[in-house]
């Protein structure tokens, strides 16, 4: 199974609605569901969107009586600490069972930015294959 996640970076203009997407923020218009970790972000969302969306725990409370929003928590399944929407969502294709993943808009991994690459490693799994668009 193929999913396409879609972060913040530069290359997220590249990604195409081919496959399930998760989307971070306002990242993607199309995305299946969106991944939000800012309060902000997840009450624009649910307020703008008719996506679901997810978000981390702590946000989750403040919005738990909303039918389109949904917790997740990676500290569950992987031994981190707090992870961006991206990650988070990198995390969630994972656990979704999504064999092949493509990631568009994870420039700073890519350019070895020290946390984002650490805590991407961290969350990878080697039975899966990621594609850095």
């Amino acid at each position: 199974m193929i999913c396409n996640v879609v972060g913040g970076g530069e290359s997220k203009v590249l990604a195409k609605p081919d496959y399930f997407t998760i989307g971070t923020n306002f990242h993607c218009e199309w995305a299946n569901i969106v991944f939000a970790v800012d309060e902000p972000v997840v009450k624009d969302l649910l307020r703008l969107k008719n996506q679901l969306v997810f978000t981390n725990p702590k946000v989750y409370i403040r919005f738990r009586h909303d039918s389109k929003c949904f917790s997740f928590d990676s500290k569950q399944f992987y031994r981190t600490s707090s992870l961006s929407s991206g990650l988070s969502a990198i995390c969630l294709a994972n656990l979704l069972g999504f064999t092949k993943i493509n990631l568009y808009g994870f420039d700073k991994i890519i350019s070895n930015y020290r946390e984002n690459k650490t805590k991407f490693e961290m969350i990878k799994d080697k039975n899966r294959e990621y594609i850095f668009i």
